[in-house]
């Protein structure tokens, strides 16, 4: 909604709990001639006091990039989170599937019982939001 209150058509993939396959969500996107695709996670790991915010693009040349940088950035600072910065993947899905600009960020760990906590509150989703919404309309 921070987006679509700037002029922005957004388009989701997914607005519950219901699972749908990665390619289910690039097909979405690459459909509607998405200009961007921004995937959200949270992180795990078996060590539960892992932290930290990552965003990940295909290659170092994505116009994403630098956004993606100021995305990791700035949740990192908001949720007082270690920076675990912009890392390179091939690999995934999400970022070798979708035919427009893409980004993976992974807000922090869930595995971690402070972030689990946390993150379904109004109040964390909001700057997490806003943080990205600010990210991506200072392009």
């Amino acid at each position: 909604s921070m987006l679509e209150s700037h002029g922005h058509t957004v388009i989701t993939t997914r607005i519950d709990d219901t699972y749908y396959s990665l390619s289910y969500r690039t097909n979405k996107a690459n459909r509607y001639n998405c200009d961007y695709f921004i995937s959200l996670h949270m992180n795990s790991f078996s060590n539960r006091n892992a932290r930290g915010c990552e965003v990940w693009v295909y290659d170092k040349s994505s116009r994403l990039y630098n956004t993606s940088q100021s995305v990791c950035d700035s949740l990192s600072k908001a949720l007082n989170t270690p920076n675990r910065g912009v890392k390179v993947s091939k690999s995934f899905t999400v970022l070798k599937k979708s035919k427009m600009p893409a980004m993976l960020v992974e807000i922090d760990f869930i595995s971690n019982s402070i972030v689990e906590d946390v993150c379904s509150s109004y109040d964390y989703c909001y700057v997490v939001a806003k943080n990205i919404c600010n990210a991506l309309l200072n392009m």
